[in-house]
């Protein structure tokens, strides 16, 4: 009686199984690929901070503030 509509049914149900997986993986990538991304950001924040004395005396701001946005600019590719 049902056969061909729960056929169609159970077709669904596994591609629907096999892309929330592929979705699931690509995430978990994303969210990887981020979190390294990040700790890049804070570990050159965190030298910043922390060297914010001879930064200046030097005048190296420039130098640092442009690091600090490549990374940025990194890390919001990785989400987009």
């Amino acid at each position: 009686m049902v056969g061909v509509a729960s056929i169609v049914g159970l077709g669904i149900m596994i591609l629907s199984v096999i892309a929330s997986r592929f979705i699931g993986a690509k995430i978990s990538n994303t969210g990887r690929e981020k979190g390294k991304l990040t700790g890049q950001r804070t570990t050159l924040l965190s030298e910043v901070i922390n060297g914010a004395k001879a930064i200046k005396f030097f005048a190296w701001e420039s130098e640092f503030i442009r690091k600090i946005q490549s990374v940025r600019i990194l890390e919001q590719n990785a989400i987009r």
